[in-house]
């Protein structure tokens, strides 16, 4: 494997959680020991697991998580697509369902499970990883193969080693709210006037409907997973289904990082969200609301303006809105940061049709451009990557909710 030593374990306990979480960064919470085990104790989705520690010299340059599931490929397509794809399954129920193997976790988080040190050879790394993920492709009858999911300048670093083989496509793109606030009242005040009297009548509403706002360091599993089930049975992007494990064990395993807001009406559950908190990130990881609710009560709107507050007041820089919601989420503020997913099918006429009906099975969204802010902070970085499915040359770095996603 091009000099490197590469260990393979397939149960995340077998790894030294002080090891693992050595190369990560504060903010690095959904790629640490302990939400990756998580993830395999809950047994999501029966996903299969094999565990990477890479090094070079004797020292430890890169941890990545490989799984094996069965997924719809239709899953990231538009609605026309979707239809149609529906329509062939009416005859044959297998169409475009088939095991992936991917470098990443089974649970939707908007980044990778792959951690290499910034001085290290990504392009080697990445090249041994795909090679790794061959072979075990081979020995598991896995046809495609997907790294997921990668921001511009991870996708700039390890385009050069995966585009021999590999082609690059789109994933729903990520969004994010700059924190330079000292409160929920001067992120309001630093709002256009437009933008404002949007949040200003969904706290209205929220106030004439009776609702309250409580915000739990531990949460009820049963409440939680009940109102994330009601959500993701009408999400319309959905990669997996957690279980009533996930919930349970993710508090157990992360502690305080985790917390818990839920809307209330006359002590009744309606929404939830359930936020992580690392470094200088806060996470709005997931949502669900009851789906018995009224319009007037502005029930989604009011749980994501509880959530930037509740990010402004733990003192967090940036929070992370996830991958569904654009059009409401993008009003509170929230900027765009495309997803990358790397694709190779084991067969060349297999490839050759992925590739070729890409832009149908994993469309390029386009974000809303709103100014929201009336003194605007500094921008976000341009994206160094054309939109599209082309490699591009070897770089030098590596919702009203219910019909969008459980974010």
């Amino acid at each position: 494997m091009s000099g490197l030593e590469i260990r393979i374990h397939r149960d995340i306990a077998e790894v030294d959680a002080e090891e693992w979480d050595s190369l990560l960064g504060a903010d690095d919470l959904l790629m640490t020991h302990r939400f990756i085990r998580t993830c395999q104790a809950a047994r999501v989705e029966d996903a299969q697991y094999w565990h990477l520690l890479i090094r070079s010299g004797g020292e430890l340059v890169c941890v990545g998580t490989l799984h094996r599931m069965f997924v719809n490929l239709e899953l990231l397509s538009g609605a026309g697509t979707r239809a149609l794809v529906e329509k062939v399954k009416g005859r044959w129920p297998g169409f475009l369902r088939l095991p992936v193997l991917f470098c990443g976790l089974p649970v939707s988080t908007g980044q990778p499970c792959l951690k290499i040190r910034a001085d290290a050879d990504a392009e080697r790394i990445c090249a041994a990883i795909a090679e790794t993920m061959d072979n075990i492709a081979a020995t598991t009858a896995t046809r495609l193969l997907c790294f997921k999911e990668f921001d511009p300048p991870a996708a700039k670093r390890i385009d050069g080693a995966l585009s021999d083989g590999y082609f690059r496509a789109s994933s729903l793109p990520s969004c994010s709210v700059p924190l330079h606030f000292d409160s929920f009242s001067s992120y309001l005040a630093s709002m256009r006037s437009s933008y404002r009297r949007q949040v200003r009548s969904s706290l209205q509403a929220r106030a004439a409907s009776g609702l309250q706002v409580r915000r739990l360091d531990d949460y009820d599993v049963e409440t939680v997973y009940g109102l994330y089930s009601q959500t993701i049975r009408r999400a319309e992007h959905r990669l997996e289904t957690l279980n009533a494990d996930f919930f349970r064990l993710l508090h157990a395993h992360l502690g305080e990082q985790v917390k818990a807001l839920v809307i209330e009406r006359e002590s009744r559950p309606l929404a939830m969200a359930i936020m992580l908190f690392a470094g200088e990130t806060a996470t709005f990881f997931f949502a669900g609301l009851e789906e018995e609710r009224q319009p007037e009560w502005h029930l989604y709107q009011n749980l994501v303006a509880e959530v930037v507050a509740a990010a402004i007041d733990s003192g967090a820089r940036r929070l992370v809105l996830g991958q569904t919601s654009y059009a409401m989420k993008s009003r509170m503020g929230a900027e765009e940061s495309p997803r990358y997913l790397y694709l190779r099918y084991r067969s060349r006429v297999g490839h050759a049709l992925l590739r070729g009906f890409s832009s149908a099975l994993f469309p390029t969204y386009d974000y809303p451009r709103r100014r929201v802010f009336a003194a605007p902070h500094p921008p976000s970085a341009p994206s160094p990557l054309a939109e599209g499915s082309r490699i591009s040359p070897v770089g030098s770095g590596l919702r009203e909710a219910p019909g969008e996603g459980a974010r």
